[in-house]
């Protein structure tokens, strides 16, 4: 596999059948859905918000912290949360921004591929 560029989004997307999705949410109280709606718009909302965060003309670290601040703010409880980059010279994903964790200690932290749900998913 070749080396992650600076940044890779990662994404994985659930497919399912319309149709099945369809019955089920007939199935399903009112109460529920409309449950649903809500979470959906505020999630929704939330990725807006981190979307109007990466526009910003801010440099990597900054727009990388400014992301994550962001993510907290729509995503509570979020308490904690890092960015990790593939630093392709050591072979090591690196912590590139943070909340809620020891900015020192993670920074002696390296992740191979593999390793931790985040080398997993790389490999």
């Amino acid at each position: 596999m070749p080396p992650l560029s600076r940044i890779d989004m990662m994404a994985t997307l659930t497919i399912e059948d319309p149709s099945i999705a369809s019955e089920r949410a007939e199935n399903r109280p009112e109460e529920d859905r409309s449950n649903d709606r809500l979470r959906l718009e505020s999630e929704l909302r939330a990725l807006t918000e981190v979307a109007k965060t990466l526009t910003a003309p801010l440099e990597l670290p900054e727009l990388l912290e400014a992301a994550l601040q962001r993510m907290a703010q729509e995503l509570e409880p979020a308490e904690a949360g890092v960015i990790m980059l593939w630093d392709p010279s050591a072979g090591l994903f690196r912590a590139a921004a943070s909340i809620g964790f020891d900015r020192e200690a993670l920074g002696r932290i390296g992740i191979r591929s593999g390793e931790s749900i985040t080398g997993k998913v790389y490999d």
